[in-house]
């Protein structure tokens, strides 16, 4: 077989630019090493990669811009781990959100006021798991809702206040068997109530001063 016979160069392989003829190929191999390098050194610019995503925009904690932001976002740590999911008013985490551990994990889901927990519709979560769900103030459980303790199973329902009950409230075993009932001071029956069993008899039931019975009652 004959080998093709390769076409002449000819002045449609140049640009003219002013006095200047610059070959086409050669100019085109030098701009795309050049971006090549640029984006190896600098990656590609945040607008320009959050244009592209199909996720929330992507911010730092020290990122500038975010300081103008309203909307939902993603916010990350120093070296890279998204910390924060949610809503931002001119980048400050107010709104709903959802806001992770250094590992990943969910540990608050629910609204925000200038990055403090604070609303109705809580939840709180340690090592992924659901330990909290209700009203929250000033980063506590605070007003209406449900503790549950990972370590024993009890489940708390009820008014709570600096995180722990503080007024009516229930008590409930792993198994959802009732243990206390009535009028709670610091998680401990303070005032009217009454005591179950593991196996739901009734124990006492009367008068409770920080969690004994106290004044009128039977046991």
């Amino acid at each position: 077989m004959k080998k093709q016979k390769k076409r002449p160069i000819g002045p449609a392989d140049y640009w003219h630019i002013g006095p200047v003829y610059v070959r086409k190929g050669l100019f085109l191999a030098v701009l795309g090493t050049a971006c090549l390098l640029v984006l190896g050194l600098f990656g590609l610019p945040t607008s320009l990669l959050n244009s592209l995503s199909p996720l929330p925009p992507l911010y730092h904690f020290n990122d500038s811009a975010l300081q103008k932001v309203d909307g939902v976002v993603r916010v990350a740590d120093d070296i890279g781990r998204v910390r924060y999911v949610g809503e931002v008013t001119q980048g400050s985490f107010t709104g709903t959100g959802k806001v992770f551990d250094e590992n990943g994990q969910l540990c608050y889901e629910g609204p925000l006021v200038d990055g403090v927990y604070e609303g109705s519709g809580a939840k709180v979560y340690s090592n992924g798991e659901l330990i909290y769900s209700g009203d929250m103030a000033d980063n506590q459980y605070e007003g209406q809702g449900r503790r549950i303790d990972l370590e024993t199973g009890v489940v708390s329902e009820g008014q709570f206040s600096r995180g722990m009950l503080e007024g009516e409230g229930v008590q409930y075993d792993a198994n959802g068997i009732l243990l206390r009932q009535g009028t709670f001071s610091h998680d401990l029956m303070n005032g009217p109530g009454e005591e179950y069993s593991a196996s739901g008899i009734l124990l006492r039931e009367g008068t409770f001063a920080q969690g004994l019975l106290h004044g009128q009652g039977a046991e």
